[in-house]
């Protein structure tokens, strides 16, 4: 399957970045999928030379937590939902490593930075289910990243790349005071890149649950210059909250939601907000299945033409 990430102009129709290539005569079946899916067909007898990218099955890996985690239940119950082939990971295959070797995309439900790498206190549970992902864990999702693979860190989560790979972005809202910010739960304004391969298909504006949620923007490097941070959804920059309660949504405004950091040959995906909350927010799935999208894009060496 190819892509057009830059779109495309067929028969005098703009067709948007992230739209699908079909080469060749497909008969019934791509039809069949079509009306499955309600996906929209557009046929043409040419198309001009054009960028595309070849969009393969990615390796997809979720990692479950030995401790009950809802945010990965939600997380594997849409995932299966949307018919997504993946394998589920325990704290013993993070810290064997070689992850690279079996997977191209990871997905680390939310969860706080203590949870995930020292696991719970061995007197709530049996030893067995009480280890996280430790030191040596952290260091094999790091190489995982390094050597090509895509992290993808879900709200909370997006802590652990921050503090432990040496991203050079921060958490604008972490440790504020309730007097400060307070965003326990409510709807708010996003604005959306559609170009971006993570935002393909998406609606320039769109509603997003937070809950407690994270925003980010790039602090100065060594040498003074931004850290290079692709900002895919951003708060607005005004009326931020569309709906429920919020203290301080100017501590929102104009920060990054969604974001993309480059790392070594990889790269982390930052979703600072529940994209899949409890199934929910049809609006903002887009997000993380193009997040898993990202790791199965590939080059091609030429433009595609007839």
């Amino acid at each position: 399957m190819d892509v057009l990430p830059n779109g495309a102009e067929v028969g005098g129709v703009l067709l948007p970045a992230g739209s699908f290539l079909v080469a060749g005569d497909s008969g019934e079946l791509i039809h069949k999928i079509s009306a499955e899916v309600r996906v929209p067909l557009r046929g043409t007898d040419s198309l001009p030379a054009v960028k595309t990218e070849r969009l393969v099955r990615p390796r997809l890996g979720v990692y479950k937590s030995s401790a009950a985690n809802q945010d990965e239940g939600w997380i594997r119950w849409l995932l299966e939902r949307y018919e997504f082939s993946f394998t589920s990971i325990r704290e013993e295959v993070v810290r064997e490593g070689n992850l690279r070797n079996r997977f191209d995309v990871i997905i680390i439900p939310s969860e706080t930075n203590k949870k995930l790498i020292d696991g719970q206190s061995p007197t709530l549970v049996p030893p067995q289910f009480a280890q996280g992902i430790g030191s040596e864990g952290l260091k094999n999702l790091k190489d995982f990243v390094t050597t090509g693979g895509v992290l993808i860190a879900s709200d909370a989560t997006c802590q652990v790349p921050l503090d432990y790979f040496g991203l050079p972005l921060r958490n604008t809202v972490r440790n504020l005071s309730e007097s400060v910010f307070s965003g326990p739960g409510s709807l708010v304004r996003l604005e959306v890149d559609p170009l971006d391969p993570v935002g393909w298909g998406m609606d320039r504006e769109v509603a997003a649950c937070f809950v407690k949620s994270q925003a980010f923007e790039p602090v100065p490097v060594s040498d003074g210059q931004a850290s290079q941070m692709t900002s895919v959804a951003r708060y607005a920059d005004s009326q931020v909250l569309m709906s429920g309660w919020m203290r301080g949504e100017e501590q929102l405004r104009g920060k990054a939601a969604v974001g993309r950091a480059r790392l070594g040959d990889g790269e982390v995906v930052l979703l600072g907000f529940p994209t899949h909350f409890r199934g929910q927010p049809h609006a903002t799935f887009k997000l993380l299945f193009n997040s898993i999208y990202l790791g199965g894009l590939r080059e091609t060496t030429a433009p595609y033409s007839d």
